[in-house]
């Protein structure tokens, strides 16, 4: 993950950053607006499940950077990600920036290679400090689902 970030414009850096610090999945960052920000936090609904998530800004490192950025941006459009020119960005859009990047991130990280764009949502359930986090940040209904799907177990610390 860090070799294609490297690689990766600051557009889809800040798609990618999106994802991985809030669980979204892509159509859902490729939805956000600016509107969504509210009171120090960024409300986002899903749109496949229809759940709606209350991130607080002031606990990522990532997400305040990138609001600010966009504000000083001074585009007419509202939506969050925003392309040279001061377009909305597309999904074709963005999975051509990740395609690029990941070609680019191979060449020193083999391993990138098999990333795919909807990986990032995994990887925000594996930055998630435990299970029940994870399941809590990506909207599962039951920690079995986020097991199965986003984790395949939490490492165990040895007591000596």
């Amino acid at each position: 993950f860090a070799a294609l970030h490297k690689h990766a414009d600051q557009t889809l850096r800040d798609a990618l950053d999106i994802a991985t610090a809030t669980g979204l999945r892509v159509m859902d960052v490729l939805g956000l607006r600016l509107s969504d920000v509210r009171d120090g936090e960024l409300s986002a609904k899903a749109g496949k499940t229809g759940k709606t998530a209350d991130f607080d800004l002031a606990a990522s490192a990532v997400l305040q950077p990138i609001i600010d950025r966009r504000k000083a941006m001074k585009a007419p459009q509202h939506i969050f990600l925003l392309a040279a020119g001061r377009r909305p960005v597309t999904y074709r859009m963005l999975a051509d920036r990740f395609t690029k990047a990941r070609a680019a991130a191979a060449k020193e990280c083999p391993a990138a290679a098999e990333l795919w764009l909807r990986d990032m949502r995994k990887r925000a359930g594996q930055l998630a400090p435990d299970l029940a986090a994870a399941s809590k940040l990506l909207q599962h209904s039951s920690l079995s689902v986020t097991r199965q799907h986003y984790r395949q177990g939490d490492k165990v610390r040895p007591v000596r």
